[in-house]
């Protein structure tokens, strides 16, 4: 998806596809589809499928529209890094919804012990980030570092989620620069 908005005659470039690339990976929220280690709980993995799947549709609308020259009408007069940085508070807001949904619809499950859960596993000294540090392709490490240094990243609130995607889109920018 990257690599057509960049290259396809009309398309609207962006680097968001990238940074969702990178988080939705296996070494991202994608992992969740897999078997779980160690670090997350069957809790915690079923809460990022759900979102994952519950997201990768509505991202690919967007995706289909800007690989086909259009901006969703809620974007209108956006373009790159500010487009970018709408893409991310969009879908973290989606994101929100996804949440607040999936607990609603599940309220025996203690969210907060989840969502804590899932924040340390994205820590930034995480056993998780410390191997991901050994992947190169993969810019999380680096965003997680410029956005949450002092490691207080808090996976339930919608404001560092969107702080963590808009220092992936950064590193990206700055990466394109080099």
């Amino acid at each position: 998806m990257h690599e057509t908005l960049q290259t396809k005659q009309g398309a609207v470039p962006s680097k968001w596809f990238k940074a969702a690339a990178d988080v939705t990976s296996m070494w991202g929220v994608g992992s969740a589809d897999f078997v779980n280690g160690p670090i997350l709980t069957d809790a915690d993995d079923a809460v990022l499928r759900y979102v994952h799947h519950k997201l990768a549709p509505e991202n690919f609308a967007v995706y289909e529209q800007l690989k086909n020259g259009e901006i969703p009408k809620d974007l209108k007069g956006l373009s790159g890094k500010d487009l970018d940085y709408a893409l991310v508070e969009r879908e973290q807001a989606l994101v929100q919804n996804h949440l607040d949904a999936y607990f609603a619809e599940k309220p025996d499950l203690d969210r907060a012990q989840i969502m804590e859960s899932i924040s340390q596993a994205n820590a930034a000294k995480s056993a998780v980030s410390e191997a991901l540090n050994y992947l190169p392709f993969f810019k999380g490490n680096d965003a997680r570092e410029d956005a949450f240094s002092g490691g207080n990243f808090d996976f339930s609130k919608q404001e560092d989620r969107t702080a963590l995607g808009k220092a992936m889109i950064d590193t990206l920018y700055e990466e394109s620069r080099e």
